[in-house]
């Protein structure tokens, strides 16, 4: 997912780019923040020494089958057609 952030930084001009990795009906929320270069949720660095969870399924916290998860994603599409629409071009 970062990768294809990094691509997209230079050829998408929007002050966020948001993605999502989906695992069934289970989503994580990425975002990157082009006016300080961030991006979240945070990397977890490999461990040179021990076997480490760089994925962590605590991460894939957006349901889709509940309510919540739901309102959250219809939250970020609106924020996403607001700042769009905003934009100039």
């Amino acid at each position: 997912m970062r990768t294809r952030f990094f691509d997209l930084v230079d050829v998408v001009d929007l002050p966020v780019i948001h993605g999502v990795s989906a695992v069934g009906t289970r989503l994580c929320l990425y975002s990157y923040q082009r006016d300080n270069n961030t991006m979240t949720p945070p990397r977890i660095p490999l461990d040179a020494e021990i076997m480490n969870d760089i994925a962590p399924a605590a991460r894939w916290d957006i349901d889709l089958l509940l309510e919540e998860g739901v309102e959250r994603m219809t939250e970020v599409a609106g924020a996403v057609k607001t700042m769009v629409t905003q934009h100039q071009w």
